[in-house]
C-alpha cells in the first residue's frame, strides 16, 4: 500500500486515518510503502493557483500555516475526545415550510406561496450535543421537552448513540418550535412563527433540573451551557452552574424570543464564553466601537481564560487571558443557512478551551466549523472530527 513521500516523516497513531489505514494493510498481510518522487497534492495545486478564498484569506491561511501543522490540530482532537461533556439548555425543534412564491393575494396585499413540504430537525441543545459527540467520548444532554407536542420520538431518533439525554418533561406545554417559512429554490426565508411557552418552570420541574445538574455536573469535565433565554434555567440552576462545574463553557444566544433582555451579563463568570458580535455589543449596548475593547472588559469581569467571539463572514475575534485577541478572517463564500452555525462553533470551540488549546488555532477552527455549518440546511447533519480534519488538511496544503 503506497502513499506519497509527505507522510514519510509522519508517526501513525491509533486514532489518525494513517494509523488506521496501516493497520488495515498489515491485517490482510500487505506492507506500507512510500514513494520518494516530488508531490503533487490536488489540494495544494488548488490552493495555489485556483483559490475561491480571498487574498486576506489566503494571506491568513499561509501565516497560519507557517506556525501550525494539521498534526498538531489533529492532535488536539485526540486530546479532546476522552473528554466527559454535559450539554444544558433548551432542545429546539427546527421546522422548515418549503415553498414557491406565486403572487400576490387577490384581496390584500399579502404575499401568497404554494406549499411543497416541510421537514422537522433537532436544534438547539440536540444539535450541540450531536456536534460534540463526534469529538468527544460522551456527552449528556439535560434539556427540557413538553407533555404535548413534545417530539420526544423525533430528538431521541437524531441523537448519537454516545449521548445521554435527560428530559424534565413539563405536561401543560409544547416543547419549543421554530417554524420558518422559505421560498424554496433559492433558499430564502420569507418569515418565522415560533410556539413556546416561556414562562419559568414549574417549581418542581425546576426542582428535577436542578437536581439533575446536581448529579451530573461532577462526573463531567466540561459543561456547555447554551441558554436560548426563553427561561428554562432560573436563579438556583443558574447559580448551580457557575459554582460546580470544572469548566463552564457558555452561551446566552440573543433572539427574537427573548427581546434583549437576555445577555451575557446574566452569567458573573465562566471559564469560556462564545458569543456572537452583536450578542456582546447588546451587553454593552454599544452598536460601533471598537469590539477587541469590549472582549477584553467582558473578559476582565467575567474573569473567562478563553472567548470567542464571531462576526460572520467578517471572522473571529478570539481571546486567550494573558495572551490577548487574535483575528481570524471568514472562510465562508457561499451560505446556505446560518441556522446553527454558531451552535457548531461553541461545540468545537469549547473542548479544545477546555483542554486550554491555543486560541489562535481556536479562531481557526471555529472558521472552519462556521463554515462547514453555514452549508447545511437546519440541523440536517453535524460536523465531526473527520469533516473538520478533512478541511483543515484541504487549507493547509
Amino acid at each position: 500500500y503506497v502513499k506519497g513521500p509527505d507522510y514519510k516523516n509522519r508517526a501513525p497513531t491509533k486514532s489518525g486515518n494513517l494509523g488506521k489505514e496501516e493497520a488495515a494493510v498489515r491485517e490482510v498481510g500487505g506492507e506500507l510503502a512510500y514513494t520518494d518522487d516530488e508531490t503533487f497534492s490536488s489540494s495544494k495545486l488548488i490552493n495555489d493557483f485556483l483559490n475561491p478564498l480571498s487574498d486576506q484569506v489566503v494571506g491568513y491561511i499561509r501565516n497560519f500555516r507557517e506556525k501550525y501543522s494539521s498534526d498538531q490540530i489533529e492532535e488536539l482532537l485526540s486530546k479532546i475526545q476522552d473528554l466527559n461533556v454535559l450539554v444544558v439548555g433548551e432542545a429546539i425543534i427546527d421546522e422548515y415550510c418549503f415553498s414557491e412564491a406565486i403572487g400576490k393575494s387577490g384581496k390584500e396585499p399579502v404575499l401568497v406561496t404554494k406549499f411543497k413540504r416541510s421537514e422537522k430537525y433537532a436544534g438547539g441543545t440536540v444539535a450541540i450535543a450531536n456536534h460534540l459527540a463526534g469529538f468527544c467520548k460522551s456527552v449528556s444532554l439535560i434539556t427540557y421537552l413538553g407533555g404535548r407536542d413534545s417530539y420526544q420520538e423525533l430528538i431521541t431518533s437524531s441523537l448519537k448513540p454516545n449521548v445521554t439525554p435527560i428530559f424534565i418533561t413539563v405536561e401543560d406545554r409544547p416543547t419549543i418550535l421554530k417554524r420558518r417559512y422559505l421560498e424554496s429554490s433559492p433558499l430564502q426565508k420569507l418569515f418565522e412563527v415560533y410556539v413556546m411557552e416561556d414562562r419559568p418552570l414549574p417549581d418542581e420541574a425546576d426542582s428535577e433540573f436542578c437536581a439533575a445538574l446536581q448529579r451530573l455536573i461532577p462526573q463531567s469535565d466540561l459543561v456547555v451551557v447554551a441558554d436560548y433565554g426563553h427561561n428554562l434555567i432560573g436563579s438556583e440552576a443558574k447559580q448551580i452552574l457557575i459554582e460546580k462545574p470544572k469548566f463552564l463553557a457558555l452561551n446566552t444566544q440573543a433572539n427574537a424570543g427573548n427581546r434583549g433582555f437576555h445577555t451575557i451579563s446574566a452569567y458573573p463568570k465562566a471559564d469560556y464564553v462564545s458569543l456572537s458580535e452583536s450578542e456582546l455589543r447588546l451587553d454593552y449596548r454599544r452598536r460601533e466601537g471598537d469590539l477587541k475593547t469590549m472582549v477584553l472588559a467582558m473578559a476582565n469581569k467575567m474573569n473567562v481564560k478563553q472567548a470567542t467571539i464571531t462576526s460572520g463572514k467578517n471572522g473571529v475575534m478570539t481571546y486567550g487571558r494573558g495572551l490577548g485577541c487574535f483575528i481570524a478572517p471568514g472562510f465562508d463564500q457561499a451560505v446556505v443557512d446560518r441556522v446553527g452555525s454558531g451552535d457548531a462553533v461553541l461545540a468545537l470551540t469549547s473542548p479544545l478551551a477546555c483542554i486550554d488549546a491555543p486560541p489562535e488555532i481556536n479562531a481557526f477552527l471555529a472558521n472552519v466549523a462556521g463554515s462547514l455549518a453555514v452549508r447545511i440546511v437546519g440541523n440536517s447533519s453535524f460536523i465531526d472530527r473527520s469533516i473538520i480534519m478533512k478541511s483543515v488538511n484541504s487549507l493547509l496544503k
